[in-house]
């Protein structure tokens, strides 16, 4: 397996949704204590039941990292919350293209990770 193919080098090199989002309705920093990197997440949320309207993150750390952020907040947005946290590891890791080793899987779940903590703090119904 190829971890380093073109998508996510493009998404590594050229972010999407990179950078801090101002007024978000909900933010978080999630840091990855094996590697050091850390990530902030932005999301707005509109409506009942609540919309992810926008989202955007700031990381500093790793090319697989990067590229998992930009790919994860492209997913989401558009989205209803409650389906968003139906997301799981395996969503993820598919993006990916084949198994990660262990240090890179921590570093590829790490916006997951952030989502989930930053939705647990958000009072989502429906």
């Amino acid at each position: 397996m190829d971890l380093y193919r073109e998508e996510i080098l493009e998404h590594a090199k050229n972010p999407k949704n990179w950078g801090e989002m101002e007024n978000p309705t909900v933010k978080v920093q999630t840091p990855n204590p094996l590697c050091g990197d850390v990530i902030d997440l932005f999301l707005k949320l509109e409506g009942d039941p609540p919309k992810i309207t926008e989202a955007s993150f700031k990381t500093n750390g790793c090319v697989v990292s990067v590229a998992s952020s930009s790919m994860l907040t492209e997913a989401i947005k558009g989205k209803k919350a409650s389906n968003v946290l139906k997301l799981g590891e395996d969503d993820v890791l598919s993006w990916f293209g084949g198994t990660l080793t262990s240090s890179r899987r921590d570093c590829a779940l790490l916006p997951l990770k952030a989502l989930k903590e930053i939705l647990g703090k958000a009072i989502i119904v429906g």
